[in-house]
């Protein structure tokens, strides 16, 4: 078990790379997919974007990590910025995707309050 962590420890970098990069190819294909509808289209589109910079931020905070230059300084600070937020941000775009999926099902004219909700705490922040 010591090892696979050991292994997971020194490619993490790597890995958050490959990561972020299926998520810019999911994005680039969810885009060209003629099957969605055209907002669920890019509500899946916005999930993968999003998703793909908070991995390519999150490289970049831990890669600026104890660098004492005017960049590093910066780059850790605007990084950390950038994962907090889109930390809230994919949530909300997931909030409504689900909207999306309960208001197209013709269940419901408007979406359920607790999904109105959700997206009023997000916003919040």
């Amino acid at each position: 078990m010591g090892i696979i962590i050991d292994l997971i420890k020194d490619y993490q970098m790597n890995i958050m790379l490959v990561l972020s990069s299926i998520c810019g190819v999911l994005a680039f294909f969810v885009l060209i997919n003629k099957a969605l509808s055209r907002r669920r289209k890019w509500i899946m589109f916005l999930l993968e974007l999003f998703s793909m910079f908070l991995l390519v931020f999150d490289r970049f905070a831990y890669f600026y990590r104890g660098n004492t230059k005017t960049v590093g300084f910066w780059m850790v600070r605007i990084s950390n910025f950038a994962v907090f937020l889109f930390t809230i941000v994919i949530p909300l775009i997931f909030t409504l995707y689900l909207i999306d999926i309960v208001v197209s099902a013709d269940k419901y004219d408007k979406p359920p309050k607790r999904l109105q909700l959700s997206c009023l705490i997000a916003v919040i922040g």
